[in-house]
């Protein structure tokens, strides 16, 4: 079951990552993701983004600003870098000089590597037993779109990480959104998905094969 309702309001018992990716950012759809969210995590050369579309300083800083700036910080701007360093300490920079993956790998990776860094136990005690307490929903803004290259990448991204934590008590839904669409991955079997942004007669849903058939 994939419901998809927390695109509207605020789920109860998950956290929210918010994530974004050096692309043109929408600035209502922006803030709608970011109030749904826990936290927020920009991929280095999204600060810029971000920046350029507050020009009005005073709303970015006491509703919008992102908790963590990820990245190799190879194409953020020096002002910019130097803007959320010395301006703005709640927002915290992490560097990353691996350069065998994207900005988005570094900081899904960051969420799904480091829960301690935001206050996450995965496990709740029950007597003896552990069980999950925890589903992460990892919203992706930009990940679709622009370079084809990098495109490609969040997709094989989504395939990689679900390969490596389905089997673990670790579970996480990543979804791409943009302005036009959001995109998901859906396991091999049966599957019922719930959309919730807009029930509108021009929207529909696509399926898109690809390492299996669907139908």
């Amino acid at each position: 079951l994939f419901d998809q309702s927390f695109f509207i309001s605020k789920p109860v018992g998950k956290k929210i990552f918010l994530v974004v990716l050096n692309q043109p950012i929408e600035r209502k759809l922006y803030e709608h993701f970011y109030s749904l969210s826990d936290y927020c995590l920009v991929a280095d050369g999204a600060a810029n983004q971000i920046l350029d579309e507050y020009s009005d300083r005073e709303r970015l800083e006491t509703k919008f600003l992102p908790d963590f700036i990820c990245g190799d910080m190879d194409s953020i701007k020096a002002d910019t870098l130097d803007y959320f360093k010395t301006k703005l300490a709640s927002t915290s920079i992490i560097h990353d000089p691996d350069q065998n993956s994207t900005d988005s790998g570094k900081v899904i990776n960051k969420i799904l590597q480091n829960p301690a860094d935001f206050g996450l136990d995965f496990y709740a005690q029950t007597g003896e037993d552990k069980t999950l307490e925890m589903k992460h929903i990892v919203l992706v803004y930009g990940g679709m779109g622009g370079r084809f290259d990098h495109t490609i990448y969040n997709i094989h991204l989504m395939h990689s990480l679900h390969r490596e934590y389905s089997t673990s008590l670790l579970d996480t839904q990543i979804i791409m959104i943009s302005p036009e669409s959001y995109s998901f991955l859906i396991p091999a079997g049966n599957s019922t998905i719930l959309p919730s942004i807009v029930d509108r007669k021009d929207t529909g849903i696509g399926l898109i094969p690809i390492s299996c058939k669907c139908r």
